[in-house]
């Protein structure tokens, strides 16, 4: 199989998983509220899907290695189906709770196995674009996905999205077997351990973790917040994420031809975060479907940089022969920075509203920042990008 048709095939299996998830997950909190759940719980369902994958991505990382990623990959959209018809089925709190830990399960094997194997593939000239390509996919799916449940819940319910995403699982599975393989290899754990026990690397693990607080408290927030505090009817909702979508797989493809032509990206990574971290917090301040969706674009641009750059980073970090289990590792910690930042946000949206979140998100990527500016030289070096298979960690929840 050629490069075109690995990154056609992976793309194509990448934009129809996310579709997929934010054609249901969107509207999730919307009918976990309208059905009697209270904000707490709410939040700590949306959590528990995060949570879920913490302790799973590391394994689920190293086996990626040594095994069959491909069989991976259609392991966790079969859960995917099992997640989906759980929601269907579901009539209290512990069935939903039961179906979100089995959804958490497989967007973590799906997510891990697709984007370790993927990038084991990437290699030779123009490879900024070929991951820019695929992210566009992503975040492809993550707009169409909102559009059409928006479009779907207009005229019809809740069941019939579950339906329709229930049968989207099955095509997928289809076609992901298509996907190219690669071998195992053999690789100590005491390799992985020496990998992580580095200054930079520490750092870069505080970095993924708050970034993922912020993505807790877009995915269990920002619907709501649109609904009940701007009044936004659901096809509005989704036509903002819509936009946002297609506007942040065009950013990748930017980024990626950036990337090709520019290999010092420190300061890119600097205001990226300040950009994400300002919009956020001023995103409660929206009046309007117009007001909400250009602080939204704005705070794009910002996450578009840092998620794109992150992987940047992590190629210079980690070695090509064991991206699947630092991968993994990398993809927990991200996981236990969304969990907290949903679990904080669902206590902080009962007693303050929706936001107080937003603003102390946002505020803390701008700290961040900062912080990350007085350490620039324990980065040095590896922000220098050098000719080897770079990994871009996805924000598949944001």
């Amino acid at each position: 199989m050629n490069s075109k048709k690995v990154v056609l095939c992976f793309a194509s299996c990448n934009f129809l998983y996310l579709f997929i998830q934010f054609l249901i997950f969107v509207y999730l909190p919307l009918y976990l509220k309208d059905i009697g759940f209270l904000p707490d719980r709410i939040g700590l369902l949306i959590g528990v899907y995060s949570f879920v994958t913490i302790p799973m991505m590391v394994p689920l990382g190293l086996i990626s290695d040594k095994f069959s990623p491909r069989r991976l990959v259609q392991s966790g959209i079969l859960l995917t189906t099992l997640w989906i018809t759980g929601l269907t089925l579901s009539k209290n709190f512990f069935g939903f709770l039961l179906s979100m830990l089995i959804g958490g399960v497989g967007i973590t094997i799906f997510t891990v196995s697709i984007q370790s194997l993927y990038y084991k593939h990437i290699y030779g000239s123009s490879r900024g674009k070929k991951v820019g390509i695929f992210l566009m996919s992503g975040f492809l799916g993550f707009s169409l996905g909102p559009v059409t449940g928006g479009l779907i819940l207009r005229y019809y319910d809740m069941h019939t999205l579950f339906i329709t995403g229930i049968l989207l699982t099955l095509i997928l599975f289809i076609l992901s077997a298509i996907l190219k393989d690669s071998s195992p290899i053999k690789s100590e754990f005491l390799e992985y351990k020496k990998d992580i026990n580095k200054p930079e690397v520490m750092l870069f693990l505080l970095l993924i973790m708050v970034l993922g607080t912020h993505f807790g408290v877009e995915q269990t927030n920002l619907p709501p917040l649109m609904r009940e505090r701007i009044g936004l009817s659901t096809s509005q909702i989704g036509g903002v994420y819509g936009i946002v979508g297609i506007w942040l797989g065009i950013l990748m493809l930017i980024i990626g031809h950036i990337f090709d032509i520019k290999r010092n990206l420190f300061m890119l990574f600097f205001w990226g975060l300040v950009i994400s971290g300002i919009f956020q917090a001023v995103t409660p301040l929206a009046w309007s479907f117009g007001s909400v969706l250009t602080w939204r674009l704005f705070h794009t641009i910002g996450d578009a940089l840092v998620i794109m750059l992150n992987g940047i980073v992590m190629s210079t970090i980690f070695p090509n022969k064991r991206l699947g289990g630092n991968t993994g590792f990398i993809l927990a910690m991200r996981s236990v920075g969304v969990t907290f930042g949903a679990l904080v946000c669902g206590l902080l949206n009962r007693a303050f509203g929706y936001n107080i979140p937003f603003f102390l998100s946002g505020c803390s990527l701008v700290i961040l920042s900062i912080f990350l500016l007085s350490k620039r030289r324990v980065f040095r070096g590896i922000w220098q990008v050098k000719e080897k298979p770079i990994v871009v960690i996805e924000s598949i929840q944001e």
